[in-house]
C-alpha cells in the first residue's frame, strides 16, 4: 500500500481551478500550461510502483484524436485543424492522467467537490472586483447574460449543468445528513448560473436532469415513501421560483426564454432570420452539416466546419459538428466513449454501488449527450474533467467488487 499522494492532490486542485478560472483571462492559457506541466511532473514522480490504467473510453478518445490529426492533413485549413487536434490530444492525455490521479488518492468525493467548488467560483467571481478581468474578454457578448469566467454564455450554461449534476451525484453518495443539506443549498448556485446564462439548451437540460434523471435516481415516484416525493416537489418549486425571480429582472433573457416557450408550446416558427443567435439559424447550420457529411464522409477536419460554412459559424450541436469535422467514423469513435461508460456502469454489481449511485452514474453519459444536442463542447476542459471523475469512480467501484469477491 502507498500513502495518499498529497502533493499530487494539491496540484490537481490547482489544475482544476486554473482551468475554470484562468482560461479566458489575458495570459490565463500560459498559466494553465505551467500548472498542467507541474501536474504532469508530479504525476510522473508518483507513478513508480502504482497501477496505471488507460480505459476503453480513453482509448476510443485517443483514437478519435489520432483520426482527427490524420484528416487534418487533407483539411481546407490544415493549420487550424492540426492545432485543434493537438489541443484535443492534450485534453485526452490530461483526462487519462486525472483519472489515474483520482484512483491513486482513492477519493472521488475530493475530485467531485473540487469540481463543484471551481464551478461555483466561476459564477460568484462575477460579483467581485475581479469581474473586470473577464469583461474585457466578453466585450462582444451581451453583458445582460452571465458568462462567468468563460468566453461564451452558452458554454457557461452547459458547464453549470455539469456542476449541478456533480452536486447531485455527491448528494447521492454522501451519508451524513448535514452534508446532504449543504449540497442542496449549494445546488442553488449552479441553477442560478444556468438561468442567468440565458442558454435555452442549458435550461432544458437542467429541467430534464432534475425532473427525470434525479427523480428516477432517487425513486421519488415510490408512493410508499410520500415524504421523499413531497421533499422533491418542494425543492423543484423553490428552484422554479428562484429562476422566475432572476429571469424576470433581465429583459434580454426573458425574450430568449419566451421564444423557446412559444416554440415548445405552439410549434410555430418564431425564430428570427439571423443565424447563430436564433433557432432557425441553428437548424440551418445542422442541415448544412449533413450536406458536408454527404460531400466529405471522412470529415472536413477539426474546427473546419466554420471554414466551409457561408456564415463562418459553428454547427451549434456537438453531434453535427463532430459528424461534419471527423465524418461518420470519427462520430462513432467519439460517442463510443459515452456508450462504453454507460455499459460499464450498467454492469456494476449492486454489492458495490447503491441503487441511487448506480442510477446517477447511468445518467451521466445521458446528460452529456443531452448537452451535446445544442452546444459544441468537445474541446471543453470542464467536460473532460467531469468525465474523468466519473470514469475513476466506476473503476474504483469495480476494483472494490473484485477485492470483495476474492
Amino acid at each position: 500500500m502507498f500513502p495518499r499522494p498529497i502533493l499530487l492532490s494539491i496540484s490537481y486542485a490547482c489544475l482544476v481551478f486554473s482551468m475554470f478560472l484562468l482560461s479566458d483571462v489575458p495570459g490565463g492559457n500560459e498559466i494553465n500550461k505551467i500548472v498542467g506541466f507541474i501536474f504532469f511532473i508530479i504525476f510522473l514522480f508518483h507513478i513508480r510502483g502504482r497501477r496505471f490504467v488507460v480505459t476503453a473510453e480513453h482509448i476510443c478518445l485517443l483514437l478519435w484524436c489520432g483520426y482527427g490529426l490524420f484528416i487534418s492533413l487533407f483539411a481546407r485549413d490544415s493549420q487550424v485543424a492540426f492545432l485543434k487536434s493537438l489541443t484535443i490530444i492534450q485534453l485526452a492525455v490530461l483526462s487519462v492522467l486525472i483519472t489515474n490521479s483520482i484512483m491513486w488518492f482513492s477519493s472521488v468525493r475530493y475530485a467531485a467537490y473540487l469540481f463543484v467548488m471551481a464551478g461555483i467560483s466561476s459564477f460568484l467571481i462575477m460579483y467581485t472586483p475581479l469581474a473586470e478581468l473577464y469583461h474585457v474578454q466578453h466585450s462582444f457578448v451581451l453583458m445582460s447574460r452571465v458568462a462567468g469566467t468563460f468566453r461564451d454564455t452558452n458554454m457557461f450554461g452547459i458547464v453549470m449543468v455539469q456542476v449541478l449534476f456533480m452536486a447531485m451525484f455527491l448528494f447521492a453518495i454522501e451519508k451524513k445528513m448535514w452534508l446532504k443539506l449543504s449540497l442542496l443549498g449549494v445546488a442553488v448556485i449552479p441553477c442560478l448560473g444556468v438561468y442567468q446564462s440565458g442558454s435555452r439548451a442549458a435550461v432544458l437540460c437542467m429541467a430534464i436532469l432534475l425532473l427525470i434523471f434525479v427523480s428516477w435516481s432517487f425513486r421519488v415516484y415510490d408512493i410508499k415513501k410520500p415524504k421523499r416525493l413531497i421533499f422533491f416537489v418542494l425543492c423543484v418549486m423553490i428552484m422554479i421560483v428562484i429562476g422566475f425571480v432572476v429571469i424576470s429582472e433581465n429583459p434580454d433573457i426573458v425574450r430568449r426564454y419566451t421564444i423557446l416557450y412559444d416554440v415548445l408550446s405552439a410549434g410555430g416558427d418564431v425564430a428570427k432570420e439571423t443565424t447563430g443567435h436564433s433557432l432557425k439559424g441553428r437548424k440551418w447550420m445542422m442541415e448544412f452539416a449533413l450536406e458536408l457529411v454527404y460531400k466529405y464522409p471522412f470529415g472536413v477536419g477539426l474546427d473546419n466546419f466554420s471554414i466551409h460554412s457561408p456564415t463562418g459559424g459553428f454547427a451549434h450541436s456537438n453531434y453535427f459538428e463532430i459528424l461534419a469535422d471527423t465524418g461518420i467514423f470519427g462520430f462513432l469513435l467519439f460517442y463510443a466513449c459515452y456508450l462504453i461508460l454507460f455499459v460499464r456502469v450498467f454492469r456494476l454489481s449492486s454489492v458495490v454501488a447503491t441503487v441511487v449511485e448506480k442510477r446517477m452514474l447511468l445518467c451521466f453519459p445521458l446528460v452529456l449527450m443531452l448537452l451535446d444536442v445544442a452546444m459544441v463542447n468537445y474541446y471543453s476542459k470542464a467536460l473532460w474533467i467531469s468525465f474523468s471523475i466519473i470514469v475513476a469512480d466506476v473503476i474504483l467501484l469495480k476494483e472494490h467488487n473484485r477485492i470483495c469477491s476474492i
